[in-house]
């Protein structure tokens, strides 16, 4: 699997543990909706920013969002 896919696996996993929507990471990302639609996708590269920005927002280690099968286990 791509760390494309990694992460939008891991940020589409995170924000429903969270119980958060797509608008409340955009948010607290100040991100817009759409862009993390397309992140959760697997349809965009994003920056090393952007990974920094949604790991703080869902109060991870960045490191979460690249390990595959990191939310293994997570409720």
């Amino acid at each position: 699997m791509t760390l494309q896919k990694i992460i939008a696996r891991n940020v589409r996993a995170i924000r429903l543990v969270r119980h958060l929507r797509q608008s409340d990471v955009a948010e607290l990302t100040d991100l817009p909706r759409t862009y993390i639609s397309h992140i959760e996708k697997g349809e965009v590269n994003i920056t090393i920013e952007t990974l920094e920005r949604l790991a703080a927002a869902f109060k991870v280690n960045p490191l979460i969002l690249l390990v595959e099968d990191s939310m293994r286990g997570w409720k």
